[in-house]
């Protein structure tokens, strides 16, 4: 089975890149450089996995342009310059970063070199006066290889007290009106991987410090300038120069054997986890309901909930949730609504709930003005609550991200669950680095376990992008990257044993159903999803979870899966461990959207048999593609 296409379109007009990723220009392939004994693949003007052998030595260097509310202001880059051989290479561009809040242009200049160091250098200018939080180098750090290591950091030659990074999730402190990094100030810095390998950083031009950016989901610690205690934001002056540096080096040898790529990704079923799958819903759209025509979509969807943001501070707080009450009504799911309050508002959710009493599948508490739901609020909504005599689930946290709860833990005693959001875009934004989110989500979760022990964890809501930035519809919403993504996302969460997670929103740019009435591809992933129901999820190892992902639950008549490939690339991917001599198999990829989208019931009644082998199946997946597999356990 392949998905190669032909189409240059496909329905709603997307094209075939459009529908692969949401970008309609083709993806830019890494090109691998040599310095000597090291290895480092070259994605547009960044550099990614600089490895040793089979260590990876860092994750990413990159700049960083930010203005003053965070936002990132992405570059326009001259054609590069490249200049390589087996040993060494050269790679000279210039970027401009130019929007309505930011002028900054800069040259740049990457160079490996055949004894084995690699420096990146940024040679800019401020083209006229503007405010910033940060402009300049950020180098990312894998945990798998971090965490837990011994490092030693100091500035301009002053040794800094020697430390260890994190093995748990490090919070992010905000005291005395500045954040506080895990490392602080330096411009020298040594971490000592394992089998007496050493990475050295020499940071020139700026201070430098690390945070834990797991507490956003990123896979990566980061070094990142300029260090927060010097305030922010920042005043650029028109001319003003941005000058930096960073060089890279190891000491030492990687004992480990040099990466061998695996033509097929294998994945393989165990055991039971033990706990059920979560249940899945997802948000009302802002303002009316849905289009009386969505309705059947939203009913097949079968999802347990559906969201409904309500703000009692706001006169439309009651119509709101009667507008909210009567799409899961069409949707056939229960409510979960999130309430915005201050201590005096919060007084009349009783009332204003009362009228949906028996669809309330939980209440979710978070400030109108807080972060972190404060314990004072939590009780005045139970007491309005009680008042009104209904009996929900009341919890809180934050609407934010696990870094909130983390720097701030809400008091979990006054909480029947504790909830916070999850998006892979606060820091980055290119595909692989948002597929490398996934299994972070699993390590929030556990984070979140541990600071509220015995609490149920409800991940409400996850969205490619950040719902409270100025830029929330994401171009990849309609595409099978979604559709794959969702897949790791929903087993990671499952892994961790959430029991709700809330996605996306019903219908529109940000949701599963498009304006235009058609279905999103990651429609099918959580109607699937959702339909595993009561059967149990069982644990899942992939060989290559960055190519290949997989959500799999049993029954007492059958084995469910979904496996996803989450890379551009097509994937052969063998399913192993399979209890059954036939499989039924159906393919959501170039090929098949057009009917999965225009058709959701006709397509989801499709599907091929195949034969399995010893109890494993074989399969080709194109870029993105998910497929739906169907094993029917052999009596006896």
């Amino acid at each position: 089975m392949n998905s190669a296409s032909d189409a240059t379109t496909t329905v709603g007009g997307l094209t075939t890149e459009q529908l692969l990723r949401g970008d309609s220009t083709p993806e830019e392939k890494p090109r691998t450089q040599h310095a000597g004994r090291l290895t480092a693949e070259l994605r547009g003007i960044e550099l990614a996995y600089i490895r040793l052998g089979d260590r990876e030595l860092i994750r990413r260097i990159y700049a960083s342009v930010r203005d003053e509310n965070w936002d990132t202001t992405l570059p326009t880059v001259s054609p590069l310059e490249i200049d390589q051989n087996d040993e060494s290479f050269a790679v000279t561009f210039s970027a401009s970063h130019e929007d309505a809040s930011i002028a900054f242009d800069w040259d740049g200049r990457i160079e490996g070199r055949a004894d084995g160091t690699i420096a990146y250098s940024m040679e800019g200018r401020a083209a006229r006066a503007f405010r910033y939080c940060r402009i300049g180098f950020c180098i990312l750090h894998a945990p798998e290889e971090y965490c837990g290591r011994p490092y030693r950091a100091s500035h301009d030659g002053r040794a800094l007290p020697a430390g260890t990074l994190p093995v748990a999730i490090a919070p992010q402190l905000f005291r005395d009106g500045i954040y506080h990094p895990i490392v602080p100030a330096f411009t020298e810095l040594d971490v000592d991987l394992p089998d007496h390998l050493t990475v050295r950083l020499d940071l020139e031009g700026e201070l430098f410090e690390i945070e834990d950016q797991r507490n956003w989901t990123d896979a990566s610690f980061k070094t990142y300038c300029t260090p927060a205690h010097l305030g922010y934001p920042f005043d650029a002056v028109s001319g003003q120069r941005f000058d930096q540096r960073v060089t890279l080096s190891a000491v030492g040898e990687a004992r480990r054997p040099r990466r061998r790529d695996v033509a097929v990704v294998e994945i393989e079923l165990g055991e039971p986890l033990g706990h059920p799958l979560p249940r899945l819903g997802t948000t009302a759209a802002p303002g009316t309901p849905s289009l009386p025509s969505r309705q059947p979509q939203l009913r097949a969807l079968g999802l347990h909930h559906l969201r409904v943001d309500v703000d009692l501070e706001h006169d439309e707080a009651a119509a709101t949730i009667e507008r909210g009450a009567a799409e899961a009504d069409a949707a056939e799911a229960a409510l979960e609504v999130a309430l915005f309050a201050s201590e005096n508002t919060a007084r009349s959710a009783g009332e204003l709930l009362s009228g949906v009493e028996g669809k309330l599948a939980r209440v979710l508490v978070f400030g109108a003005e807080e972060e972190v739901t404060p314990r004072s609020l939590i009780d005045e909504v139970r007491r309005s609550l009680s008042t009104a005599g209904l009996g929900v689930p009341i919890g809180g946290g934050t609407d934010l991200w696990f870094a909130e709860i983390n720097r701030d833990p809400p008091d979990h005693r006054a909480l029947d669950f504790l909830t916070f959001s999850i998006t892979p875009q606060v820091h980055v934004f290119d595909d692989i680095s948002i597929v490398e989110t996934l299994a972070m989500q699993a390590e929030a979760v556990h984070a979140a376990q541990a600071l509220a022990p015995g609490l149920p964890i409800v991940v409400s809501s996850v969205t490619l992008r950040p719902r409270n930035s100025a830029v929330t519809v994401d171009a990849r919403q309609p595409s099978l990257f979604c559709a794959a993504w969702t897949v790791g996302s929903i087993r990671h969460l499952t892994d961790a044993g959430v029991v709700a997670a809330t996605y996306y929103e019903a219908a529109g740019s940000r949701g599963v159903i498009s304006e235009a009435g058609f279905v999103h591809p990651v429609y099918h992933v959580l109607a699937a999803a959702a339909a595993l129901g009561s059967a149990a999820p069982c644990s899942v190892v992939s060989s290559d979870p960055r190519r290949v992902e997989a959500l799999a639950a049993t029954s007492d008549d059958s084995t469910r899966i979904l496996v996803a490939n989450v890379h551009s690339e097509p994937q052969r991917t063998r399913i192993t461990t399979l209890d059954a001599p036939t499989v039924q198999v159906r393919i959501l990829d170039t090929d098949s959207a057009r009917r999965a989208m225009s058709d959701p019931a006709g397509y989801a009644r499709t599907h091929e048999v195949l034969q399995t082998t010893d109890g494993s199946l074989e399969i080709d997946l194109g870029p993105y593609a998910v497929a739906f597999i169907h094993a029917p356990v052999t009596p006896g």
